[in-house]
């Protein structure tokens, strides 16, 4: 099914609605929902914009899932602030109100009882509707393929496996709404050894630092050094939409 007809889906079998959680219990979601890095430069950034204009962000559910509930009918509203809830949508926010702590209560929109690709196919969709921060980059792209390629092999070392599972591209196209033929160059760099990712990884760590020797920033690029959080653009209403 299409992104609008799943979340309809989901909405009505596995939402539980939207209600006030104590901000100190939330979690960050477990290891095989992580879908993106916690970036510390951007929960500075979300930090300083909840400062300036709580309302702005604070009035936007984060997204949560009860993981230790397992379907919709043992869900008790009572009890809420007593069960365990991953954030997988709005980590940064999560992060920053954790760290700041004026905050004792936020809105999130629950689920119960997902799947572990229906909860990862949340959080993405989450991704690309909030642009509460930039969905993915290239090196955000490849680390979360590389990451679902070694979980699909259920590789150990910190080699990739040679031979890849047939289902790995379908699946980071599917997670990643991007066609498979446009990920080559990320399903490539997704495989490198662990030597040359790691060298990858270094070296986009120093652009975006812009400290490579003699790196000259575009106009562009200098903005998105010194930006600042733009507006949460999700609804307010008890369903997650696009």
């Amino acid at each position: 099914m299409n992104s609008k007809e799943f979340l309809e889906w989901i909405n009505q079998e596995k939402s539980v609605g939207v209600h006030q959680i104590v901000v100190k219990s939330l979690r960050p979601p477990s290891a095989k929902h992580t879908i993106r890095e916690i970036r510390l430069d951007y929960v500075k950034q979300i930090e300083e914009a909840i400062m300036k204009k709580p309302a702005t962000l604070l009035a936007q559910p984060l997204l949560g899932i009860v993981s230790d509930i397992a379907s919709k009918d043992a869900f008790n509203p009572a009890l809420v602030n007593g069960y365990n809830i991953n954030i997988i949508g709005g980590n940064h926010r999560r992060e920053a109100l954790q760290r700041l702590k004026t905050t004792p209560e936020v809105p999130v929109l629950l689920y119960v009882g997902c799947t572990d690709d229906e909860v990862v196919r949340l959080a993405n969709l989450h991704n690309t509707v909030a642009q509460t921060l930039k969905f993915y980059d290239t090196i955000e792209k490849v680390m979360y393929c590389r990451k679902l390629l070694f979980e699909l092999s259920n590789q150990t070392s910190e080699e990739p496996p040679k031979r890849k599972p047939t289902k790995w591209r379908n699946m980071c196209s599917q997670h990643l709404e991007e066609k498979e033929v446009s990920l080559d160059l990320i399903f490539f760099m997704a495989s490198l050894s662990s030597r040359c990712y790691n060298l990858v990884r270094k070296i986009d760590e120093l652009y975006k630092d812009a400290r490579i020797k003699d790196q000259k920033l575009k106009k562009r690029e200098s903005l998105i050094l010194n930006r600042s959080i733009p507006t949460a653009n999700l609804p307010t209403t008890n369903h997650f939409v696009i």
